[in-house]
């Protein structure tokens, strides 16, 4: 598989195909980062991507493609390495085909630290529509897990308790807006430290 990181614009900032092959800058640099970080260690050898880099503040993709392989499972993380520097990680989105049973989407988020993080956590399915994204899911749900308990559930936004709260979040966060009373799924959700995962996708932090 290939791994690749674009500016909105598309331009090209590096690519990756096989994480210790010669298409890798050093392969020892991203062991070390890895192991920096908590990241479990990649297979030398393998056909698992890398890559370690140093952007400015803006918006960035890395989409996976499958090379000479079927199309399969496959995780994509990213780590901040210099959480120290004035820089921040703002926000982590994922677009996925998303269906029930072993089709749920399931992006992770770790939380470290002693104090608390409030996230705006959002399963937008309708809301991809306005953005020319055919074939969205009609009615997504969303569930933020830690482990196998359930730590806040949602199915729908414009419906809620405060949809106002909602929406002052994410302009807040500087999400795109949601259309009130559609089917798109929006948590806000206070969060200490630990591993979690949200069934189905789109983080915004802003604490």
């Amino acid at each position: 598989m290939e791994l690749t990181l674009r500016r909105s614009d598309g331009t090209i900032v590096a690519a990756n195909r096989g994480w210790d092959s010669g298409t890798a800058a050093n392969s020892t640099a991203l062991a070390n980062a890895a192991a920096r970080i908590g990241a479990f260690a990649l297979a030398r050898g393998s056909a698992d991507t890398a890559l370690l880099v140093s952007l400015p503040p803006g918006a960035y993709t890395a989409p996976v493609t499958a090379l000479d392989s079927p199309a399969g499972i496959a995780l994509v993380e990213a780590y901040e390495m210099d959480a120290a520097e004035p820089g921040r990680f703002r926000n982590l989105s994922t677009r996925a085909r998303v269906g029930s049973g072993e089709q749920v989407a399931i992006p992770g988020l770790v939380i470290t630290g002693s104090n608390t993080r409030t996230l705006l956590v959002r399963a937008i399915g309708p809301g991809l529509n306005a953005f020319g994204v055919s074939g969205t899911l009609a009615k997504p749900s969303l569930v933020v897990v830690q482990g196998q308990m359930p730590v806040s559930a949602k199915t729908g936004w414009g419906t809620s308790a405060d949809p106002i709260a909602f929406a002052a979040a994410a302009t807040r966060a500087g999400a795109f807006a949601l259309e009130p009373g559609q089917s798109d799924a929006t948590l806000l959700v206070t969060l200490s430290a630990g591993a979690y995962q949200s069934l189905h996708k789109f983080v915004h932090e802003f604490d």
